[in-house]
């Protein structure tokens, strides 16, 4: 009886889609799970066959127009998240929380934080783990070894977030090959996510059985999972239970407020279990994957184009000319063409391919001048923006330069990397700011030579993140003279 409704008497029974997805929420784990389709992919070809707008389950609309996105993350829409798609995270906090009232209070603690104010205070902290991830570039190359990139980016940035939030480095940076334990985890744990997303119970499980014998029958991303929450709730308690590490921490550890604030008469805002829980979002989905993924894409594609990488060097050496006096962030974020070279990396980057789906409040909503009932989830995955062609000619190239066009301002509300709206990540200054200064170094202090036995590739599956099923990027880096 339930298929009969959903198919002809539901309120978005009206919208166009494949037959199964109107009868059931099973047909999408079917896709994803049982033929391993890849849900970024199906939504271009669902649209390209039904239209603008789609019915991608019984209560969801997926859609396509770029304009539409605006619409749905805005500020002005405090909608609810999809409660199925974050649960599957594990996280209770502010990123995982549904609803936007029990967010609010303690995204108001972490604005200062993470303002760029904050970051330009503190910048020499990404200078420190810089020069060290330069160093093991050095000693790598030194003994004939290309070096891991996409591997290297990662503990760089797992590094630097670490140290600016918590106050304590795990030197990620320092290990063999760049073969950190969390990051190598992390990366083979991402799988899972689409069997944690259509069944929850594997949530629980995982959390409250991690160290049980039978987890070995588990499929080899569970248990990856397994051990990425073990290293993640060891890192953390480590910072947590060491009282002289948060004395000597810098201003911008976020330790003392969130243990400490409190909000009226309300329990403290983050316990030390919700701090276990933000370190996987911190070190994993954030800083390790996400900048680590966009430096990797956008060094890949410079590589790629000679004359992109001369003239890169050629503004870099306009503010640095002595290789022993490195320029500040805030002098960096001033030249145009790094500007540029930012901006496009994360156009193509998948930061977040997953679509972020709100949830219509009861009264309803308009969304691309269609009338959608309330309780229905809408979203809108922000590759159908930055790859259409409607504005960004030639959508799938890498190109800078389209940043440095006189009418490129207008391109800026197109940039939605980071989402938007009031549930927008609030670590973009950060991300700008390690993203800025590795670029800037690493291209300034090195010559790059592609390790061509081990040919890198961009091909990734959406899951939630985007897990890349290709060889990563290897490179010869040979330090520059001056």
């Amino acid at each position: 009886m339930r298929i009969i409704y959903n198919v002809y008497f539901h309120p978005l029974s009206r919208f166009p889609g494949p037959p199964g997805a109107a009868s059931t929420k099973l047909w999408l784990a079917y896709m994803e799970v049982w033929k391993g389709v890849d849900l970024t992919e199906l939504r271009f070809q669902l649209h390209d066959k039904y239209g603008e707008i789609i019915r991608i389950a019984p209560d969801e609309l997926h859609f396509s127009n770029p304009s539409v996105y605006n619409e749905i993350y805005n500020l002005n829409n405090k909608w609810d998240k999809d409660h199925r798609l974050y649960r599957a995270t594990d996280l209770d906090s502010f990123f995982g929380s549904p609803r936007y009232p029990e967010v609010e209070l303690r995204r108001a603690v972490f604005n200062p934080l993470f303002s760029k104010s904050a970051i330009l205070k503190t910048q020499h902290l990404f200078y420190e783990r810089l020069d060290v991830f330069c160093d093991a570039l050095r000693a790598q190359n030194l003994a004939g070894k290309s070096s891991n990139l996409s591997l290297g980016f990662k503990c760089f940035s797992a590094d630097a977030t670490s140290l600016y939030c918590f106050g304590a480095c795990f030197d990620q940076t320092l290990l063999r090959d760049f073969n950190a334990p969390l990051l190598v985890a992390m990366e083979q744990s991402l799988p899972s996510f689409s069997l944690r997303k259509h069944f929850n119970v594997i949530v629980w499980v995982v959390r409250n059985f991690s160290d049980h014998p039978l987890m070995s029958i588990f499929p080899s991303t569970i248990r990856s999972l397994c051990l990425l929450y073990k290293i993640l709730d060891s890192q953390a308690k480590k910072i947590i239970c060491d009282p002289q590490q948060l004395e000597k921490a810098p201003p911008s550890n976020i330790l003392p407020k969130l243990l400490n604030h409190e909000v009226t008469n309300r329990r403290p805002v983050i316990t030390t279990k919700h701090i276990l829980r933000e370190s996987q979002v911190l070190f994993c989905a954030w800083s390790s994957h996400v900048i680590g993924t966009a430096l990797m894409t956008g060094t890949y594609h410079i590589l790629h184009n000679q004359e992109m990488r001369e003239r890169l060097l050629g503004e870099l050496l306009t503010v640095w000319p002595d290789l022993n006096q490195p320029p500040r962030y805030d002098t960096l974020e001033r030249l145009p063409y790094l500007t540029a070279v930012v901006k496009e990396t994360l156009r193509l980057t998948p930061t977040t391919p997953v679509g972020l789906a709100r949830v219509v409040p009861c009264e309803g909503a308009t969304i691309s001048g269609v009338r959608i009932p309330g309780g229905v989830r809408v979203y809108q995955s922000s590759l159908f923006v930055h790859l259409s062609e409607d504005i960004f000619v030639c959508a799938s190239d890498f190109m800078p330069e389209r940043w440095l066009r006189p009418d490129a301002a207008k391109l800026n509300r197109f940039l939605v990397a980071f989402s938007d709206g009031p549930r927008s990540c609030q670590g973009i200054n950060l991300a700008y700011c390690e993203m800025y200064l590795a670029f800037a170094h690493l291209f300034r202090r090195f010559d790059f030579r592609i390790d061509e036995k081990r040919p890198a590739s961009l091909a990734w599956k959406e899951h939630f993140l985007p897990y890349y099923i290709g060889e990563h990027l290897h490179v010869f880096c040979s330090p520059r003279p001056s």
